[in-house]
């Protein structure tokens, strides 16, 4: 076991360190099912890097960079948990500030076992020259590992809500332009998988309705779709389509409310007021349910995270800034500064469009 304080050493022997990428190379490949990459030139201590695939075993384009260690020395130092790993603040700052979150990743060839741990504060323990972390004996890098590491490739809770606001923003820019956007939603309410399906309904200026994204199946067990919907779609605010439930809405409350004359065929009065009977309903409710399945049609109108994530986008794409408003005077004392200046400089003040003072 190593001094506190001190580093482990920093490199491989050239077949130990060879071994030890081609074993990691082959734990991702056929343990994970993932796509490995190892950086001909170490990057600053990134030996590979690893690539997440998706549902349907497609490359994600969301990568995790690992640095690989191999040797025996990188498993005598342990706690009840896990080994300890230590290293050089230079390379723990890189690795802070990089791009893709990072992995240490110690290989035991002579056991064949592969162990990691995401280079993260939550786990990093500082000492005075330098750092450690724990690599526990639970982290294995195959597939009960994936969940886990799908998760760290899509990066913080913080990144992934940015992500999901890319993703949807060619419905924000249908909002933006002035067309109208509804979610219809089918919940399957006896059952305790919130089975159920979702699409996204454009309309234009003239009325017609497009569909713009389908969700034939979907899963949120446990839950109650009038909470879980307004969560799906942060960047706007929601309600029912007013129109659309007035017709249902209308229905229902003849049959609760009214009195039917079963003489002339039609109610002849109702116990409410519809407007009264009407409000004593949520915001977001379906507008139909026969005890099966629930259905909702509701519309999305941009909220203020949806407004602010637009301008942002139009600044990062294009450099546009809100343009203040410089017509009227600037200021006798102002102009007057400027005009001194403007000599000062060699210039004329007249070439200068100042104004009159």
């Amino acid at each position: 076991m190593e001094e506190e304080g001190t580093v482990q050493s920093s490199g491989n022997t050239d077949a130990t360190g060879r071994a030890g990428i081609h074993a990691v190379g082959l734990a991702v490949t056929n343990g994970l099912g993932w796509i490995f990459r190892e950086q001909p030139t170490s990057d600053y201590g990134i030996d590979a890097h690893i690539e997440a695939r998706d549902q349907q075993s497609e490359p994600s384009g969301r990568l995790i960079a690992l640095q690989i260690k191999s040797g025996a020395s990188y498993f005598e130092e342990k706690t009840k948990s896990g080994y300890v790993y230590r290293g050089d603040l230079k390379h723990l700052d890189y690795w802070k500030r990089h791009s893709l979150p990072v992995l240490v990743v110690l290989t035991d060839l002579k056991h064949g076992s592969t162990y990691w741990q995401v280079v993260s504060d939550e786990f990093i323990k500082r000492t005075s020259k330098h750092w450690k972390i724990e690599i526990p004996f639970a982290q294995h890098l195959n597939k009960a590992a994936r969940k886990s590491l799908r998760e760290i490739a899509e990066g913080s809770p913080a990144q992934r809500r940015v992500d999901e606001l890319v993703l949807a923003k060619p419905w924000m820019d249908m909002l933006a332009r002035g067309e109208r956007l509804f979610l219809e939603a089918e919940e399957w309410i006896n059952k305790s998988s919130g089975r159920g399906s979702l699409r996204l309904v454009g309309q234009d200026k003239d009325g017609k309705d497009t569909i713009v994204q389908d969700w034939p199946f979907v899963m949120f067990p446990g839950m109650l779709y009038v909470e879980v919907l307004p969560a799906l779609f942060p960047w706007a605010d929601m309600s029912i389509d007013e129109e659309f439930y007035e017709d249902h809405d209308e229905a229902q409350f003849d049959l609760e409310c009214g009195v039917w004359d079963g003489e002339d065929g039609r109610y002849i009065f109702h116990t409410e007021d519809f407007h009264d009977w009407r409000s004593k309903f949520a915001s977001i409710r379906p507008y139909e349910c026969d005890g099966e399945v629930a259905n909702f049609r509701l519309e999305l109108e941009l909220n203020k995270i949806g407004r602010a994530f637009l301008d942002i986008e139009d600044y990062l794409i294009g450099g546009k800034t809100s343009t203040p408003n410089l017509e009227g005077s600037f200021g006798s004392g102002y102009l007057l500064g400027l005009k001194a200046a403007a000599r000062r400089l060699g210039f004329k003040p007249k070439d200068l469009d100042l104004g009159d003072i």
